[in-house]
């Protein structure tokens, strides 16, 4: 208990109370289940992860029913089990040696960022991505160790940034700059960052014409920041009418981040341009790395793709009620009104 950083040790059962002493000191210890239901106050609960651990005699199912007690009829589930199965169909459309970054940005696409990303990084995937600074933190806070890329770095979290060990999605100068600039005063060694390139999205990212000036720039804060992956964003890799350009973009990100690693000198750059959809239409493309967003949580536009994935969440609601209603016209034809029918044009 005390290794795995629990923070609450509640034991019910008489062996566990009677061995109470090996427990830490402000473990709580009950007989059996009715003493605990009768004087333990579920408002000390607060903000945890809660185990229930223990043999079907001590009845926990009763327990449980209490800590799901909830004000709403509606609910999501989550089943892990069939994000792990999503994780591992992606992993057989890809070599051995691609490394697999995983999205975990919007709160895991709603399913729940930090359990999403427990799971994750049982299941060891490579890399995880958020989109902002306090989504990484809150990984962080909860005991994920993985590499994190921040997709959308700003100014004001670059300390934050740097004193937790995530990594900023560089796509622009002034990006670069300001970052090197806070990378400097804060880090003995270079600080790992990763470069954006635009082959067509559009959105963030260098273009064709700063590769020369980018590739500079970054040999002169080699001593600041090291560069981790070098991507690109696919615009439309789910769309067969579009293949032409989704092809274009991937060959023309070959050939930027071709050019960009010979100005570096640095073989160890993972290059990743594959999303969900192009991890199983453009294999030949799977380079260094993939990232796998939202075919990780059961979507995919392929229905081939869609016998293989498994819904991640559900929503769960109970009816209300249910009645009974005669048609319109059986209605209208019933009552005893005589006003006259074109009233409702």
């Amino acid at each position: 208990v005390s290794q795995r950083g629990i923070t609450r040790f509640i034991g019910i059962g008489e062996a566990l109370k009677r061995n109470a002493s090996k427990f830490p000191p402000d473990s709580v210890f009950y007989n059996d289940t009715d003493e605990f239901l009768r004087n333990y106050s579920f408002s000390q609960l607060q903000n945890e992860t809660v185990l229930l651990k223990g043999a079907r005699m001590f009845h926990f199912e009763r327990i449980a029913k209490l800590l799901q007690r909830k004000s709403h009829e509606t609910i999501m589930e989550v089943n892990l089990d069939a994000l792990v199965r999503n994780l591992n169909y992606y992993r057989s459309r890809i070599q051995p040696t691609t490394k697999l970054m995983a999205m975990v940005k919007a709160f895991s696409y709603g399913a729940g960022n930090v359990e999403i990303a427990n799971t994750l990084q049982f299941n060891h995937v490579d890399y995880l991505t958020v989109a902002y600074t306090d989504e990484g933190q809150e990984l962080r806070q909860n005991g994920i160790t993985l590499p994190i890329m921040i997709m959308n770095p700003e100014e004001d979290s670059f300390d934050n940034i740097i004193r937790l060990n995530l990594e900023p999605d560089i796509y622009s100068f002034r990006i670069l700059d300001l970052f090197a600039e806070s990378a400097a005063l804060c880090c003995q060694n270079p600080f790992p960052i990763h470069i954006e390139l635009d082959t067509g999205m559009h959105r963030l990212g260098f273009m064709q014409d700063d590769i020369e000036r980018l590739g500079e720039r970054l040999l002169e804060l080699k001593n600041v920041v090291s560069v981790k992956s070098v991507f690109s964003h696919l615009a439309c890799s789910e769309d067969p009418a579009m293949d032409d350009f989704t092809r274009g973009q991937i060959s023309k990100f070959g050939e930027w981040s071709s050019r960009l690693k010979r100005v570096l000198g640095d073989d160890g750059i993972a290059c990743h341009i594959l999303n969900s959809s192009g991890i199983t239409r453009f294999p030949e493309a799977d380079m260094d790395m993939v990232r796998l967003g939202i075919g990780l949580y059961g979507i995919s536009p392929d229905p081939e793709v869609q016998k293989f994935l498994q819904p991640v969440s559900r929503l769960k609601t109970q009816i209300s009620q249910i009645k009974d209603i005669p048609s319109f016209a059986r209605a209208f034809s019933n009552s005893n009104t005589t006003t006259k029918r074109n009233t409702f044009s």
